[in-house]
């Protein structure tokens, strides 16, 4: 049985922890291994727990406030592990976790595979990153262009995977029943972390344009005390119109998009931005939900302008305004039509698993 170690040590619980999860979730129903997840997230926790995903977790500081204490007990610990464990790969998919693999590889002498998902990479490890791994999985090719590391033979184009639900297995009309709202009535709605470079701002400017019979549902909640902050401005600028709710952290995500009409994705290329790949647009292309997005990093790779969802310029709230005011386009049933279309033949967990399977054990490793 093949032993593999993934590491993923992150002070934030999204779509990056949520994809691998599932991948390995679907993995290893048809192949011979045995997985261990190293963690240090309560919600990457209950995820893993959910979906018979085996892990370990480790309690050190956040990597952000005690960066090389929370470094040295990672290392120690994935020693430890290592140890007992005696895998044969070491996946990592963080950038902690990565510097944590790089030491386990001359340690151990084990192949290294890393999940590169953010535009953040400390200089100097991504200038000598080619001399420790073997593969880089990047969600998009503009992650893959981003990067342009030393040894462009060793990246992978790896999207992000689902599993396609059943339409109507989740509860409908849930917003409208809590809220006492019209049964006829209209939701956009946006799910993502609080933070700047999500680009929420522009969204609610632009919707406060318009006066339809449409709301504004809004689902995340804040990881940083910038996001704190940027949630009270954002809040500020919303606080007069009754059509824009807040819902805070929720825990499923398809439920939340399941009950409404169209997902915005608002990010823009700075701040900690842009999108790498967008896993909230194949979320609500597996539930036949229509899209808006900013051609911001890998929604403007995914998403076929007009065909599957719809594209406008980062930060234009008068883009955004011209769509919201197009209703016609946004409901009609194509859009989402097609998107469900799409990740059936693209963002299949299936055909990602298959993919990654080949990439790594086709090659000898």
């Amino acid at each position: 049985m093949k032993k593999i170690i993934i590491i993923n040590i992150a002070n934030e619980f999204g779509g990056a922890e949520k994809s691998v999860v599932d991948l390995f979730k679907q993995y290893k129903k048809t192949n011979n291994i045995l997985e261990l997840f190293i963690i240090n997230n309560d919600l990457m926790e209950s995820y893993c727990s959910e979906n018979g995903i085996n892990f370990k977790k480790i309690k050190i500081p956040k990597f952000t406030e005690k960066k090389l204490l929370s470094l040295s007990l990672s290392v120690f610990y994935s020693i430890c592990i290592c140890l007992k464990f005696k895998p044969r790969l070491i996946i990592s998919n963080t950038n902690q976790s990565h510097m944590i693999s790089v030491i386990l590889k001359i340690i151990f002498r084990l192949k290294t595979f890393w999940f590169v998902r953010d535009y953040c990479m400390n200089p100097k490890l991504k200038q000598i990153s080619h001399l420790f791994v073997e593969k880089y999985f990047c969600p998009s090719r503009h992650v893959a262009n981003y990067y342009n590391f030393y040894d462009k033979s060793k990246i992978v184009i790896l999207p992000n995977g689902l599993e396609i639900k059943e339409l109507g297995c989740y509860p409908q009309n849930l917003f409208k029943k809590k809220f006492n709202i019209s049964k006829d009535a209209f939701f956009y709605g946006i799910i993502t972390r609080i933070e700047r470079w999500k680009g929420i701002e522009y969204a609610i400017e632009a919707f406060n344009k318009i006066e339809d019979d449409s709301y504004l549902i809004i689902a995340g909640t804040p990881n940083s005390t910038e996001g704190v902050q940027y949630l009270n401005f954002l809040k500020n600028i919303s606080v007069l119109n009754n059509k824009i709710i807040w819902m805070g952290w929720i825990k499923d995500n398809l439920e939340f998009i399941s009950n409404c009409d169209c997902i915005i994705s608002s990010s823009v290329s700075e701040q900690g931005g842009p999108e790498s790949f967008g896993r909230t647009i194949i979320e609500a292309w597996s539930l036949q939900k229509s899209v808006i997005s900013t051609r911001c990093g890998g929604p403007s790779e995914i998403i076929d302008d007009n065909i599957n969802g719809i594209l406008v310029d980062e930060k234009s709230v008068d883009s955004l305004y011209e769509v919201f005011k197009n209703r016609d386009l946004i409901q009609h049933k194509f859009l989402a039509t097609n998107g469900f279309k799409k990740i059936t033949k693209e963002y299949s967990l299936s055909t990602i698993s298959i993919n990654f399977h080949n990439e790594i054990f086709l090659n000898g490793w």
